[in-house]
């Protein structure tokens, strides 16, 4: 959840300065085992169900992008 509420900070910032703004995310890769075993893990993919997944489109629309990755890529 640390990185979906940094990128809550930086679309209220944006907005702030006027900007449109689309908060979206890529597909997960972890395998389901993986997440049903972590209760926080596994409660936060089900509070971002309704988050979009980015598209092509999407990476075209931007004039800036802000990335953000889980420690588990580290």
């Amino acid at each position: 959840g640390t990185n979906y509420q940094l990128a809550r900070w930086a679309e209220e910032g944006a907005k702030e300065a006027g900007a449109e703004v689309k908060v979206l995310k890529v597909p997960e890769l972890a395998p389901q085992s993986a997440i049903e075993g972590n209760p926080v893990w596994k409660a936060h993919v089900e509070s971002t169900k309704d988050v979009q997944e980015v598209k092509l489109d999407d990476l075209e629309w931007a004039d800036a992008i802000i990335f953000s990755v889980p420690t588990r890529f580290g």
